[in-house]
């Protein structure tokens, strides 16, 4: 894990970010695609939000920004 306090900052951001969006990208791949019910899926993000908690692993993510500007005309 980072030694520098500011990347550690950022790792926490990270983390928080991935927590609160996890339901929200998992239940339609989930309950949508896979044919999972909604009870199951909250069970096993359950522990899917345990274990990111725990340290256990140091996760990696690609991150793809993209924006633009409307022209001015």
């Amino acid at each position: 894990w980072p030694k520098q306090q500011h990347h550690k900052g950022i790792g926490l951001l990270n983390l928080a970010q991935t927590l609160d969006g996890l339901e929200g990208f998992s239940l339609k791949l989930f309950c949508g695609i896979l044919g999972k019910s909604r009870d199951e899926v909250l069970v096993l993000l359950a522990a899917v939000r345990k274990e990111l908690k725990s340290n256990a692993f140091h996760a990696l993510f690609d991150i793809h920004t993209v924006y633009g500007q409307k022209p001015l005309n």
